[in-house]
């Protein structure tokens, strides 16, 4: 019979440890949840299809960095989907985006890492 462990704060130096215990241990078919400290506390009042607002980081891939280099981009849409498992936020993007070099996604997945500020529809 395969388990399945939820650890809530695996980035908690309990939780790395407790991970550390559990990960020679696993058996085939045994799974590992692990939401880091405050992952989704901010995120918890989002529903689907909720207008928001969010300002998140995009890392420069091309030339890694420590810190890591890169621009802040703020878009606006709907929820469509929030992952626990891969810690990212899904939304559909609003409206047409103008001018030259803009990307022109219409759907942006969002690390939850990397999310500034959030503002819903009715904040």
């Amino acid at each position: 019979m395969s388990k399945t462990y939820l650890i809530t704060g695996a980035t908690s130096p309990l939780g790395l440890a407790l991970m550390g215990r559990l990960l020679p241990t696993l058996a085939e078919g045994d799974l590992i949840l692990a939401q880091g400290c405050g992952d989704l506390a901010r995120l918890a009042g989002l529903c689907r299809g909720m207008t928001v607002t969010v300002r998140y980081f995009v890392p420069d891939l091309c030339c890694p960095a420590d810190p890591p280099a890169g621009r802040y981009r703020t878009v606006t849409g709907a929820v469509q989907a929030l992952d626990p498992i891969a810690k990212t936020l899904r939304l559909a993007l609003e409206g047409q985006p103008k001018g030259p070099g803009l990307e022109k996604e219409k759907v942006v997945t969002i690390p939850f890492a990397e999310i500034e500020t959030l503002q819903g529809s009715g904040e």
